[in-house]
């Protein structure tokens, strides 16, 4: 790779760009536009190419403990993951491990799955659209007034309790909560995995 534009680089093209620039008006030359245009694209692609990315390749992603933990759990038995009061992007960034995400981005939606706890189609108009999705999981009903809640034109919450996530065919949770304080004698959420502030939890029935 080619270092950073360094200082003597940036006063040559700068002495470039003002002699092409004296030279177009100055002397209205035939070719002058022409070559004034030339010079600049010059200026711009060396200014472009000698410039290091900040980052290279993919293996920010794949390298990530949090990715490679993923992808092992799920390849030991699979199922389908939510994250739990995670803003966007986290979702889509486990989506990236190869794993079915209920809430990633939905380009379409999933009627079926919201109807399961939508019955009456009460939020229809709520999640019948391309969204950013957010679950947050309530204790019961009295904890959240609206289940479906419309954050923005293309977001929206979806407020679920733990009885709900069998419909929804949950089998891991990613969360910075700590869950344990839902189980029931109907359903275990077990720490499978801790890293940092991130947890992930097994639905056990």
């Amino acid at each position: 790779m080619l270092g950073y534009v360094n200082f003597m680089m940036c006063i040559c093209m700068g002495i470039m760009c003002l002699y092409l620039c004296y030279f177009a008006l100055c002397y209205q030359a035939k070719y002058a536009k022409y070559l004034l245009a030339g010079g600049m694209i010059f200026v711009m692609i060396m200014a472009g190419a000698t410039v290091n990315p900040v980052r290279r390749g993919i293996g920010v992603i794949y390298d990530s403990n949090i990715i490679k933990k993923v992808q092992e759990i799920n390849a030991k038995e699979e199922g389908k993951w939510i994250t739990e009061e995670l803003g966007f992007p986290i979702a889509n960034y486990l989506l990236m491990a190869g794993v079915p995400v209920i809430n990633c981005t939905n380009t379409y939606p999933n009627m079926e799955r919201w109807q399961e706890i939508d019955q009456e189609n009460k939020y229809e108009d709520v999640y019948n659209r391309y969204a950013h999705i957010g679950i947050k999981i309530r204790k019961d009903q009295s904890e959240y007034e609206e289940k479906f809640k419309l954050t923005n034109a293309d977001a929206f919450d979806v407020y679920i309790m733990p009885e709900e996530l069998e419909k929804l065919d949950v089998k891991y949770i990613f969360t910075v909560n700590e869950l344990e304080k839902f189980n029931t004698d109907q359903i275990i959420f077990e720490n499978i995995y801790e890293y940092n502030q991130y947890n992930i939890y097994q639905i056990n029935h």
